[in-house]
């Protein structure tokens, strides 16, 4: 399972989340550090494919938590940011209106 893999395999849990950024963070194995994921927790709106996290955040919190990872800004769509084994794919999507 690598990261753009963890975006397809839980497009579903991202149906309907409306948010600047929307986290994908394994949490199985080494899929994500430690910190990351409970620095996540607080955001989190469902649990994905093998307890994937799925996270909501503002670009403020995401900027807070994300630090670096945080995908670029574009108006009018969701970065959608996958996190798994030390690699990460960002894409984008068309916000909910």
């Amino acid at each position: 399972m690598d990261a753009l893999n963890l975006i397809e395999v839980n497009a579903s849990q991202l149906e309907g989340l409306d948010a600047a950024v929307l986290v994908l963070a394994a949490t199985w194995g080494r899929g994500c550090k430690p910190e990351l994921l409970q620095a996540l927790e607080p955001y989190r709106r469902a649990s994905g494919y093998n307890g994937t996290l799925v996270a909501a955040l503002t670009r403020e919190e995401a900027v807070r938590v994300l630090g670096d990872l945080v995908p670029e800004e574009r108006p009018g769509q969701t970065a959608v940011l996958s996190i798994a084994f030390g690699k990460t794919h960002a894409e984008w999507r068309e916000r909910a209106s």
